[in-house]
């Protein structure tokens, strides 16, 4: 999944949006299962001194998987959070990331 596209802001997203483009892949034990990004997915990104932030709202179509998803269909929404926080700790140069999401939908 990557930017596709000009940045742009809007009401609903800012101070700097990008459209989605691109494919995710989920893993787990008992298989995988790969979704599409959908058109209106977005990006937003924020980036000071001592943080970067991303958030990102992600429609997704289930288009494949393997194992217990091999024949897997449906829409899943995808909403994720990433904080870069960069700062100096008694001298160091210290980075930090700090992730959390939630995946919801229905697979049939």
């Amino acid at each position: 999944m990557t930017a596709a596209g000009p940045t742009f802001t809007s009401s609903t997203c800012g101070p700097v949006c990008a459209p989605l483009a691109g494919s995710i892949t989920f893993s787990g034990r008992v298989g995988t299962l790969t979704a599409s990004v959908q058109p209106g997915s977005v990006v937003s990104m924020e980036d000071i001194a001592s943080h970067s932030f991303r958030d990102f709202r992600v429609q997704l179509r289930v288009v494949g998987g393997t194992g217990h998803y091999a024949h897997a269909r449906g829409r899943l929404s995808l909403t994720y959070s990433s904080v870069w926080t960069h700062e100096w700790v008694n001298g160091v140069f210290d980075d930090g990331i700090a992730d959390a999401g939630t995946l919801t939908g229905t697979l049939r």
